[in-house]
């Protein structure tokens, strides 16, 4: 399926912005810049009026280097207004219709996307939403309970089995396949 019909599936499915485009949209890497990125430089500006400022210098970077040719899903912003654009980024090119942020999802190198994979992902994008913010933050935190507890576990078993003599209580796995006899003896 060509990625321009997944993108309008995305928009019906997960909404679109104030100019029709999807608020998540899939996107190649190699396109997605930063809408500004200082490089500690100055330069020279002339203001309409012909006074010469010295500005930040900004240029087009590349939003991440660790994306390399991979299809990702964006995520829509909208800009601020341009008073508080020109605050924070004095002398940048003024995003008007907003700008893109890549989200975590990713295809593998040169792997395009699929019908199965955007359902899915809407799936996920839609659970997400229905979530409160306290929700989200205690099933983050049951599921990375589970994990630690799981690390724990596979830990302690291993800890057993490295030191056999004392560490294990099980009556024959105390020894690898030699089972001593409890010092405080069984009555």
């Amino acid at each position: 399926m060509k990625i321009s019909k997944l993108n309008a599936l995305l928009g019906r499915e997960l909404g679109v912005t104030p100019y029709g485009d999807p608020v998540f949209k899939w996107e190649w890497s190699e396109d997605l810049f930063w809408p500004a990125y200082a490089t500690g430089g100055m330069v020279e500006q002339v203001s309409p009026s012909g006074i010469v400022l010295m500005v930040r210098e900004y240029k087009r970077d590349r939003m991440s280097h660790k994306l390399d040719h991979q299809w990702v899903i964006t995520h829509w912003f909208p800009v601020e207004v341009l008073y508080q654009w020109n605050e924070n980024f004095p002398g940048a090119d003024y995003p008007s219709r907003g700008y893109r942020i890549h989200t975590d999802f990713s295809m593998r190198r040169d792997q395009l996307p699929d019908l199965a994979q955007t359902e899915w992902l809407i799936g996920q994008i839609k659970h997400q939403r229905s979530q409160t913010f306290t929700e989200a933050t205690n099933e983050f935190e049951a599921a990375r309970d589970r994990a630690d507890k799981a690390r724990e576990s596979a830990m302690r078993a291993e800890i057993r089995d490295s030191f056999t003599a004392l560490l294990n209580p099980i009556p024959g796995k105390r020894g690898g396949s030699v089972s001593f006899p409890d010092p405080q003896g069984a009555k």
